[in-house]
This record gives C-alpha cells, structure tokens and sequence, in this order.
C-alpha cells in the first residue's frame, strides 16, 4: 500500500502535499484518519461538479435512472408499476411513495442473500406495508431463495392492506406473506415474544425519529440472536436519517448506505451485528 508520505504525494495537490509533508515531519507516523480527515475537504471539491441538487437541497432526481429495462426488476407487477415512469412525479403516481428502482432490486438482494442457517424457517418482517410493492420484491427474494419461512408485514391502514393483498396475489406470492392490522411498536412487542430471532427486518413505516428508535430497539435482540439484517429507507434526511446516527453509536455493528438509490427522499441503508 506504501508509506503515508507516499498517499499524502498521490492524493493531495502538491501545494497542499508539501505543506502537509512539512508540518507530519514526512508523514511516516500520522494516523490514517488525521489524513481522511485532511482529504475529505478536497475529496468533496472533486465530486461537487458531478452532483445535481434540487431546489430543496437533496440529489436531484437526475440520479434516479428511469431508462432501464424493465425486465430487471424481480416480479412483473413491479415492473408493471415502473412502466412509463420518467421522473419522481409520474413515479409516485404510479407506485404510492415506495421506495422504487433501483431500490427494489437492492432490498431484493439483500434479503436473497442473508440466509445462512437453512435448517429453520426463514423470518422476515416489514413495518408498512404500503400498497406492498416493497412486500413484492422482498416475498419473491423468499420463494427464490427456496429456503422456506415467509414476510410479515404490518400496516395501520386496512385500506392499504387489502390494496396490498390484490398486490400481492397477483404478483402470485400470497403463499409467502401474512398480513397484520396494527400499530407496528404494539405489533413488533408481540411478535418478539413469540420468536427467538429475526432475520431481516424492514423498518419503513413512520419515517420518525423516535418511532424508528423505538422499532430498532425492540427487534435488536432477536436481530442479533441470528446474525440477521435491518434495512432501512428514506435515510438521507429527516427522522431516519438522525436515527441511524443514533443507532451507530448505541448499538454495535455495521452500516452500510445508499444515499442516492430510492428517491423522495432518497436513501437506503442495512445494517447488522
């Protein structure tokens, strides 16, 4: 990898390199994050150009791709639903606010890839069901990965159920989901009883701060008692993104985030033990 000095002569301009070569008397034993540290700044300058920001300050959703084929998403119904979709607006016309391409195909992966004890049943839950085309992505991940178990998935709204269920159904994956009418914290206190462990669990209802704390707090144990998976959307601003920032530094572990993958606000993120 080479000597510090030799990261500091590569990757900074050389009027800064010199200067920053001086004052570390060669670099040779600065820590590696006082040099993150000195890089971030110039890091940011390179990449501003390449960033198209909205009005309200988010990433435009100039870095959504809409021109993509649609035969990539893992169900027809969700490709259905990116059909004549150009740009956000016509994309919550057509999907209800869901997290969209190519968030779908992230959440679907990420749910395919996580079984790693396929002797027992495979437990998946979601806090807000939506219409349930997120439900979609995740309930094909179960019927192709071939592992049994299926999705939970939570919702107040008996109206956005129902429309879920027909979702669903003619997705042709009713036999991997069971729906649930409630309060998601009231749901997630019953169902930690009554299950030793969680392997993937989708936090997506109430994008509030204290109601993504609260949700995480409660299905840590049976989280972490397997080695499972918590994914996350609209985490760039607002209340989930300041809950994750609260969640790094009271739980141990690992995240990973995906600022520009959804749209509206964009963001996902998956954390684990």
């Amino acid at each position: 990898m080479g000597t510090i000095k030799e990261f500091i002569k590569k990757h900074l301009p050389k009027p800064v390199a010199r200067i920053v070569s001086r004052i570390s008397g060669g670099g040779e034993f600065w820590d590696s994050r006082v040099i993150s540290l000195i890089c971030y700044p110039f890091n940011m300058l390179r990449s501003f150009p390449h960033r198209k920001y909205s009005s309200s300050g988010t990433v435009s959703e100039n870095n959504r791709i809409f021109d993509y084929r649609r035969q990539l998403l893992p169900n027809h119904v969700l490709a259905e639903q990116e059909n004549g979709v150009s740009d956000a607006v016509s994309a919550a016309g057509k999907s209800g606010l869901s997290i969209g391409y190519p968030a779908w195909n992230l959440l679907y992966y990420s749910l395919l890839c996580s079984p790693s004890d396929k002797t027992r049943e495979f437990i998946a839950v979601e806090t807000g069901t939506n219409l349930g085309y997120s439900t979609i992505a995740m309930a094909q991940a179960l019927k192709d990965m071939n592992a049994g178990g299926c999705l939970h998935t939570v919702d107040l709204d008996g109206n956005n159920i129902e429309a879920a269920k027909l979702n669903v159904e003619k997705a042709g994956l009713s036999e991997y989901v069971k729906f649930h009418k409630s309060d998601a914290i009231l749901f997630l206190k019953e169902f930690v009883k009554e299950n030793e462990y969680m392997d993937f669990v989708f936090i997506d209802d109430k994008h509030e701060y204290s109601q993504v704390k609260k949700e995480f707090h409660i299905i840590y144990p049976r989280v972490l008692a397997c080695a499972g998976k918590v994914y996350f959307d609209n985490t760039s601003r607002g209340g989930v993104c300041h809950a994750l920032r609260f969640i790094r530094k009271a739980y141990p572990g690992n995240m990973i985030e995906f600022n520009n993958c959804s749209w509206g606000p964009p963001g996902n993120a998956i954390w684990q033990p």
